[in-house]
């Protein structure tokens, strides 16, 4: 699940900043990505806790591009 949340957040991202508009919601990314909310917190969590990316309010960036394209295939 954490490569699919991977490539997600590479193929969304505009240039290294993965916008998260108010309205989008985990429950909305889990439903996408074919899990449950509690699945997608814990492999942002375990994202951000490699270095791989910051989570912020209403942005995601990326910091190592290179892991989430290894993660992500």
């Amino acid at each position: 699940m954490t490569g699919r949340l991977a490539r997600l957040l590479l193929d969304e991202a505009d240039g290294d900043v993965h916008h998260r508009p108010r309205w989008r919601t985990q429950a909305e990314l889990a439903s996408r990505l074919g899990t449950v909310p509690d699945v997608v917190q814990r492999a942002l969590r375990g994202l951000e806790n490699d270095g791989a990316i910051e989570i912020l309010p209403r942005q995601i960036l990326i910091r190592n591009r290179d892991a989430l394209e290894k993660l992500g295939g």
